[in-house]
């Protein structure tokens, strides 16, 4: 159906905007009398389970849910109810987009991780799970409240620079009417904690490790886990085994941010920030400006969205007063018009009368068409022989035709940067390519002193042939050592994994062309 003209009781629906689950979201208008009406977002329930009593209680449970949050950084619940069977959930609505969108946007727009603005983006986060954490029954005791889904499609950023946290649909709460399966995983698996990946039992903590994924994707625009298949990537998280140092991807973050990072991402739980208050100090100890850290979000967003984007909403509504006039107004209008018509077509006829006498009161002179610069052959332009050479120049160029690419791939996702195949020489030297999971400090050992090849992944390190062995170093698992034996010309691909739950340490080497 259109959705020009349907409405849900006192709503009406203006255009679809996501989907979930359990529900769609719309952008809809609240009417009331006296031209009453006001911009919300209406969550509205699937039909096809809203008759299972298990998603209709996790639908009750963040209706009553969020009824009780009430914070600067939380989206606010307007109503709830029921229309022909339907359940809904009206909500405040955010004018901007989410913070997924934000960092495509980002990307493809080639704009490098702004740290100012990713750790205002992640305090904010904090300031609503501090509050969320503290919320106390009416006995005094805490809630419990655990979110358990702080994803970027989660977290809004309105166009003013707000940051709003919203979707408590899979929370729990110790009331909450619907109870969780044993062994179930609910929430989005590349954003989970640990102990959430492994079905554990959770506290506000795990939320704080999302949290900290977040911030490390906001400061180095790459999401902290690989995979290559759901059961890969289960692994990887359950182990905690982050792809790579943020500093190794993006250098120009700080070593006291990055300590504050790899503390909130600690693989236990008695490790991390043991609340969402003392990470948030954490962060605005390094950076206090939050206010123009704000001014700063929404002028990059407003520069990453089209006027259509932030207008958006605006002409929605106007459009909508356009509908609803009544027919009365239309039947106004259509009178109007035609007597505006009439008065312009009698307008029309007198100037032809006018004309035409005017003709015919002229002596019969013939007069010469001028041929008009427009029209008629025209002189062939010649080519710039300037943009010719540059164009041959740039068809012989090496650049200009490059061979097939090729990547490599292990079986575990771990992937090495393309090169083509023109640029590979040969040569009497061989090519190590390394990389550790989680990521390592990588030295070549020496009868003297240790050389130091890089932080991984390192790709394309020449070296001459012979035996070397090879050091790992990272505080998760010491040093571990490595014989690898090269030939002249040959290239390996050498990966370490480190288990923390067996604590054990997997290598894999592998030649490659």
């Amino acid at each position: 159906m259109s959705l020009d003209n349907r409405r849900i009781g006192k709503y009406r629906l203006l255009r679809h905007r996501a989907s979930g689950g359990m529900a769609d979201v719309y952008v809809a208008v609240m009417t009331g009398p006296y031209g009453f009406k006001k911009p919300v977002a209406l969550k509205l329930m699937h039909k096809q389970i809203s008759s299972d009593r298990s998603f209709l209680d996790m639908f009750i449970d963040e209706a009553r849910l969020n009824a009780r949050l009430v914070h600067p950084n939380i989206v606010q619940i307007i109503d709830f109810g029921e229309i022909a069977k339907t359940p809904y959930i009206a909500t405040e609505y955010i004018n901007g987009i989410d913070l997924s969108e934000f960092i495509d946007r980002a990307i493809s727009n080639k704009i490098k991780p702004r740290i100012d603005i990713s750790v205002y983006i992640i305090t904010e986060v904090l300031k609503a799970l501090d509050y969320t954490a503290s919320i106390k029954d009416m006995d005094g005791n805490s809630t419990g409240i655990v979110h358990r889904d702080i994803t970027p499609h989660n977290i809004l950023l309105s166009f003013d620079g707000d940051v709003k946290l919203t979707d408590f649909g899979i929370a729990k709460t110790r009331d909450s009417i619907s109870t969780t399966l044993a062994g179930t995983l609910k929430g989005k698996l590349r954003y989970m904690s640990p102990e959430q990946a492994r079905g554990e039992p959770l506290d506000f903590r795990s939320d704080l490790y999302s949290a900290a994924l977040i911030l490390y994707e906001l400061l180095t625009h790459r999401q902290a886990y690989a995979g290559d298949t759901d059961m890969t990537l289960l692994k990887h998280v359950q182990a905690s085994m982050i792809e790579g140092k943020p500093s190794g991807i993006n250098p120009s973050i700080p070593s006291g941010l990055e300590t504050i990072v790899e503390k909130a991402l600690s693989a236990l739980p008695s490790d991390r920030f043991q609340t969402p208050e003392l990470f948030r100090q954490a962060l605005n100890a390094l950076y206090p400006d939050v206010v123009s850290s704000r001014a700063a979000v929404s002028g990059l967003l407003n520069t990453l969205s089209s006027e259509r984007s932030q207008q958006e909403l605006a002409s929605d509504i106007l459009l909508l007063d356009k509908q609803s006039r009544g027919h009365g107004l239309k039947k106004h209008r259509t009178v109007k018009n035609i007597m505006k018509y009439s008065l312009i077509m009698t307008l029309i006829m007198g100037c032809c009368v006018l004309l035409l006498s005017i003709q015919q009161r002229a002596p019969d002179h013939k007069v010469k068409a001028i041929p008009s610069p427009m029209h008629g052959p025209q002189p062939e332009k010649k080519p710039d022989n300037a943009i010719l050479k540059k164009n041959i120049d740039l068809q012989q160029s090496p650049a200009a035709s490059k061979g097939k690419i090729i990547k490599f791939r292990d079986s575990g996702g771990l992937s090495y940067p393309e090169q083509s195949a023109h640029s590979i020489k040969h040569t009497s030297q061989a090519v190590l390519s390394i990389n550790a999971v989680p990521w390592a400090n990588v030295y070549i050992e020496g009868e003297v002193s240790d050389k130091f090849a890089g932080i991984t992944p390192i790709t394309q390190f020449k070296i001459q042939p012979g035996e070397y062995t090879i050091l790992f170093k990272n505080k998760a698992y010491g040093v571990k050592r490595l014989k690898v034996t090269m030939l002249s010309g040959e290239r390996k691909a050498v990966i370490l994994r480190y288990d923390p739950l067996q604590k054990k340490v997997k290598t894999t080497i592998r030649s490659y062309h």
